[in-house]
């Protein structure tokens, strides 16, 4: 090295570390290597690349770790969940009983799955008898609307008396769940409502005549960590 390869090397005596929010690894033998300042200066700059890529690379890492850890649902969240599931009044004291924890524990677990999205939300089971919204029915509804284009499931979701509206494979475009007072009702809304959306070209209707089973309660199976 020519110029100030002396200090350089003198400087680089020592494995020289530095610091750009992650270390590049210097050696003495790198910088001898270069045959100008240019070259060595070069070889410098390369290696803060490097030691900022080294910095990405292991945020990324440590950021997916966490997002992955965010998402791992243990044995006691699955317990909670359960309980919950049964009687969303359940107490944090008769949850940590049964799962073995602190209340202030269950809290905590609790808070968490519920800023994760996992519990979204707690409802009342009501019967639709009792507010006079006896009939139900399922509506298939065909959309020429394009693939991107959302506006007919966006206002079938508009109507309190659609209580889901799905996207389903097939010759139908939409499957929706609807409630109301009685065929009269029902037979008014398909035409002066769900038949005027834009985009709308024809409903298929289904009415059902008895309901033997109807819950939005998931499948969740009774954990071993429940104590009673």
């Amino acid at each position: 090295m020519t110029g100030n390869s002396g200090e350089c090397q003198a400087q680089a005596g020592r494995e020289t570390w530095l610091e750009c929010g992650a270390t590049a690894h210097i050696t003495t033998e790198e910088l001898a290597s270069a045959n100008s300042p240019d070259e060595g200066r070069e070889i410098l700059i390369g290696k803060i690349h490097y030691g900022i890529g080294g910095l990405r690379t292991l945020q990324l890492a440590y950021n997916s770790g966490m997002e992955a850890q965010n998402r791992i649902i243990d044995e006691i969240d699955v317990a909670i969940l359960y309980l919950l599931s049964t009687n969303a009044r359940e107490t944090q004291v008769e949850i940590a009983r049964a799962v073995g924890l602190a209340p202030s524990a269950v809290l905590e677990r609790i808070r968490k799955l519920e800023a994760r999205k996992v519990i979204r939300g707690y409802a009342a089971d009501v019967d639709p008898n009792a507010l006079g919204q006896g009939l139900l029915a399922f509506v298939a509804v065909r959309s020429e609307d394009g693939p991107a284009d959302d506006s007919v499931a966006r206002h079938l979701a508009s109507f309190p008396e659609i209580l889901e509206v799905h996207h389903v494979a097939g010759e139908d475009c939409y499957m929706v769940k609807v409630r109301t007072r009685d065929a009269e009702q029902l037979g008014t809304m398909l035409r002066t409502r769900i038949g005027r959306i834009p985009g709308v070209s024809s409903t298929r209707t289904t009415i059902v005549l008895e309901t033997v089973k109807e819950t939005s309660r998931l499948a969740i199976p009774r954990p071993q960590k429940v104590a009673r």
